[in-house]
């Protein structure tokens, strides 16, 4: 979206003489982004909480049970069923939804249909008949006394759950990335029988390998190709050397200069017969560090080995401890940049388990490092309820999903067949990483910029019209201007000039308090990551008609100075405590007001109950 900042012209007259006065605009054109936020920053996403539409009709639900472990975000737009003691280390929310009611009547915009509650071992309870709390739901049979000691059912909501939030939409095409991928990237036209992604060394250089299998024509061709942390891409000529290859007309691409520079996204028009890390298939990784991947597909992607990130955010798997409660993965090496996203947007992701009719190197215990997502079917196991119990699907990142995809089979809270799931939420997302979907910006400009467009000249200078035609006049004629005429001409300049300083003033006043606001929410939300990752309490300690807090970490306070001259001009509640290891907080809430210098413009910061929630609120 792009507005037009004018220019302001002025024009005074005093009997034959003229005096024309323009303010130009400093930046001609303000461009703004728009754009949905990133489904990246879940652990998980269902659009609907079945494994397919056929389930969805007979009203067979997919379990979260004891071995369901998942950090960070969960969402499914209808109602979830627990079995068991489930853990989820971030927040749980449900728009509530009932079977069969997504669209019309349960949507982002209307939720008429929506009955906010969940199943408990097979049993719905709504919002209001949930005991002891909503907060933390138990589910026992009437006069089970054992039972109402040691529930059969109590799903761990240590960061909260609401059980009434809004519809999330998803994609369903991949329009985005194909488009991407032809301008920039890898597009491949038909199906692709093999594709291998792993890391590499090409003439004594760190390389991400992208090896693919294609058979459209009859014969398999399998194109080599490989890039380093510059983006330019070689490829394995047919004597076995690597050269800089170039992208032709139609997609492919051919040894040649100059090297094709990569943007991270491949699209494929078809399906994905097995996507795997070639040599590293065993041990190593799929994504070289520097690497920040895409790959989608029109349909199906079968998975059929592990993928590891060469540098892992995660380290480990979520823990069952003897006593019940779950030890996290630890997540600190959040400065790791390689990053993978699978995206099948009409077809199924499947992970292809041992002993199916497809080959496969999956095996028992499985590492996916990657945010998976199918906009119109699955992520699911292929042959989930066939052979035994192998283990865990241990994955780095986040699955979203139209249909929530089957990944094994219980007996109650005992697996059975297939995996359970071990998921270890990125929380790289959360702070703006997330895979390659779309065009990168032009070199120069960032996403949301002002700037001239490149197609606008420069406004010509403005000459006075009088009957048409431009007024000349004689040099010494044009410096011969009263005093009235300039006093005229000097008060019209300034009114022009009082508009724009006091609009530019609002706006930096506005912009102070933004930056005050961002700091504070920032430091917040790092004392609760620090709670969680340490195992030490974090807080943080404000004062009315202050202009500094108190961020104690580690048990160390420091004192912190808001920018710009922003006071804490009214406050309710004076600290927050994010308790080890759970991060969260006493539950009482807080809300704080930031104001300019001036008192012209305010913002609130709040936490928000026991989750300790930050959330900003305009106050004018």
């Amino acid at each position: 979206m792009t507005f037009e900042v004018p220019d302001v012209t002025v024009t005074g007259s005093a009997g034959t003489a003229t005096r024309t006065v323009a303010v130009r605009s400093n930046l001609p054109t303000l461009s703004l982004l728009i754009a949905q936020p990133s489904l990246a920053q879940f652990a998980l996403l269902t659009n609907h909480h079945f494994n397919s539409a056929a389930s969805e009709g007979s009203g067979n639900r997919i379990t979260f049970t004891s071995r369901t472990l998942f950090s960070g975000p969960v969402h499914t737009n209808q109602q979830f069923m627990f079995q068991g003691k489930p853990w989820f280390g971030g927040a749980v929310t449900s728009a509530g939804c009932p079977a069969g009611s997504l669209g019309p009547s349960c949507n982002a915009t209307s939720k008429a249909a929506a009955q906010p509650g969940a199943y408990f071992a097979g049993t719905y309870r709504s919002v209001g008949s949930m005991t002891p709390s909503p907060d933390a739901p138990t589910e026992c049979a009437p006069g089970d006394a054992a039972c109402a000691a040691s529930p059969n059912v109590q799903p761990s909501f240590p960061q909260g759950v609401d059980w009434d939030s809004p519809v999330l939409p998803l994609p369903t095409n991949s329009n985005n990335q194909q488009g991407a991928a032809q301008a920039g990237g890898i597009a491949i036209a038909g199906n692709v029988s093999s594709l291998s992604l792993y890391r590499d060394t090409v003439g004594g250089q760190d390389v991400q390998r992208v090896s693919f299998t294609t058979d459209a024509g009859g014969t398999p061709v399998t194109t080599e190709l490989a890039f380093g942390a510059d983006r330019l891409l070689r490829i394995l000529a047919p004597d076995g050397s690597w050269q800089d290859a170039t992208r032709n007309p139609d997609g492919t691409f051919a040894p040649g200069s100059p090297a094709a520079t990569f943007n991270g996204v491949i699209h494929v028009a078809g399906d994905v017969g097995s996507l795997n890390a070639g040599p590293n298939a065993a041990s190593g990784a799929a994504v070289a560090p520097f690497a920040g991947l895409t790959l989608a597909a029109t349909g199906d992607i079968d998975i059929t080995s592990d993928l590891r990130y060469a540098d892992p955010p995660c380290s480990g798997a979520h823990t069952r401890n003897p006593d019940g409660t779950v030890t996290p993965a630890p997540c600190t090496n959040l400065n790791a940049q390689n990053i993978l996203g699978i995206y099948a947007s009409e077809g199924d992701v499947n992970l292809i388990r041992p002993g199916g009719s497809k080959p496969t190197q999956l095996g028992n215990d499985p590492a996916i490092h990657a945010v998976l997502m199918a906009g119109q079917g699955a992520v699911q196991v292929d042959g989930y309820n066939t052979g035994s119990a192998l283990g865990s699907v241990n994955l780095i990142g986040g699955v979203i999903e139209n249909y929530y995809g089957a990944f094994g089979t219980t007996s109650g809270d005992v697996q059975q067949t297939g995996y359970s799931r071990n998921f270890v939420f990125d929380p790289r997302t959360l702070a703006g990483l997330r895979p390659r979907t779309s065009r990168p910006p032009r070199p120069g400009r960032s996403p949301c910029t002002t700037a001239r467009p490149p197609d606008r000249p420069p406004p010509a200078r403005r000459h006075h019209q009088h009957g048409g035609n431009p007024v000349r006049r004689p040099h010494a004629r044009q410096a011969a201007f009263t005093l009235l005429e300039l006093l005229i001409a000097m008060a019209i300049l300034a009114v022009v000039a009082g508009i724009f300083s006091f609009s530019l003033l609002g706006t930096l006043r506005a912009s102070q308090v933004r930056e005050a606001a961002a700091q504070l929410s920032a430091d917040l939300r790092q004392a609760r990551s620090d709670a969680l990752r340490t195992g030490q309490s974090a807080s943080v300690t404000v004062a009315a008609n202050s202009a500094a807090y108190t961020f104690t970490r580690a048990g160390v306070p420091q004192t912190r100075t808001l920018p710009s001259g922003v006071t804490l001009t009214s406050v309710v509640g004076t600290s927050v405590v994010y308790t080890a290891p759970t991060g969260t907080t006493g539950g009482n809430g807080v809300t704080w007001t930031l104001t300019s210098p001036g008192g012209t413009r305010s913002l609130k910061v709040k936490v928000i109950g026991i989750t300790g929630k930050v959330m900003t609120d305009a106050t004018n």
